[in-house]
């Protein structure tokens, strides 16, 4: 019974791991049927973004998502790019190389893709796993 909470980084773990097959599973079907196509930063949607400061105070700012303009099958679109939140609009008419999922209009820049959210939540069930198997190891009799 006292080595249940030795288990408890172990159990918390699994929905890392099941977040990361997850978003795994939809970062391939978007490399699998994207396509690369040049594009411009077309213009920019304002939003609310929030961070946090050196004294662990949460605040609030003004970020942007971009929209590019690009061609596909001669039809041209204007969509947002996914997941570049930046705090300027400096790089408006900048030229730049898309992925687009053709099937759904999904955009992001060439480089980015959307495996982030994978690779984010499979270190951190490692590292949950990683330290379920130190405290097994130096805190079991």
């Amino acid at each position: 019974m006292h080595r249940v909470p030795l288990f408890l980084p172990g159990v918390l773990s699994l929905p890392f791991f099941a977040g990361a097959v997850v978003f795994g599973v939809k970062a391939a079907d978007f490399t699998i049927h994207s396509v690369s196509v040049p594009g411009v930063i077309s213009g920019h949607d304002t939003l609310e973004c929030t961070s946090t400061d050196s004294n662990d105070r949460e605040y609030a700012y003004t970020c942007y998502q971009y929209r590019a303009r690009y061609t596909l099958q001669g039809v041209s679109h204007d969509s947002p790019v996914e997941p570049d939140r930046p705090r300027g609009t400096d790089r408006l008419g900048e030229t730049v190389e898309l992925r687009v999922d053709p099937r759904t209009n999904t955009v992001y820049f060439a480089g980015v893709g959307p495996w982030v959210d994978c690779i984010f939540f499979s270190v951190f069930g490692l590292m949950l796993l990683a330290t379920t198997v130190l405290f097994l190891r130096f805190f079991s009799d």
